[in-house]
């Protein structure tokens, strides 16, 4: 049974669905919804800059809670479950990570593909992970961002790990080293 304000908000969506503001499919069994696209160009027009920045703040709040929960949902029974749901999810998820890593909030960045490790390798891309990686440590490098002990590790991890799994002539240990 869904609480008052699920009730209220699944209401209000199907509202939006009825009006064509909003479209509704299913992606290998998981229920998607998207927003056409002129609908969000006229929301980011008409939204101020402090009600945008609170409901990007909501999106990525929860997407990182989604990855939060898929290292022991992945492995739990329903790791099948999982994995579609965050397969149908994977835009939204990439889209997240590309905010954080514009925004600069590295060390969410990574803990964030920390997070999703266990997705991103079953699914087969570590190779986009690497490049996010990558991307973290040469944006810190440029900008003169100290990163935490734990970034930096996690970081290193995924651009070298993955590179010597592509490459397993590479000599990974001068990648290793602290910056």
């Amino acid at each position: 049974m869904l609480a008052a304000s699920e009730d209220d908000a699944f209401s209000r969506i199907e509202a939006l669905i009825d009006a064509s503001l909003l479209w509704q499919h299913e992606r290998d069994g998981v229920r998607v919804f998207g927003m056409l696209v002129l609908v969000r160009a006229f929301a980011r027009e008409w939204a101020d800059a402090e009600t945008a920045a609170a409901a990007r703040e909501r999106w990525v709040s929860y997407y990182a809670g989604l990855a939060q929960q898929a290292p022991m949902r992945m492995r739990a029974s329903d790791q099948l479950g999982w994995m579609r749901r965050l397969d149908a999810e994977s835009e939204n998820l990439a889209s997240v990570m590309r905010h954080l890593l514009d925004t600069s909030r590295l060390d969410e960045a990574a803990e964030y593909a920390w997070a999703l490790y266990l997705y991103l390798w079953i699914a087969g891309l570590l190779g986009v992970v690497r490049d996010w990686m990558d991307e973290l440590l040469t944006r810190a490098e440029r900008a003169g961002i100290a990163l935490a002990p734990r970034t930096e590790a996690i970081a290193l991890y995924f651009t070298r790990a993955v590179a010597y799994w592509q490459d397993p002539c590479l000599d990974v240990l001068p990648g290793l080293q602290t910056r």
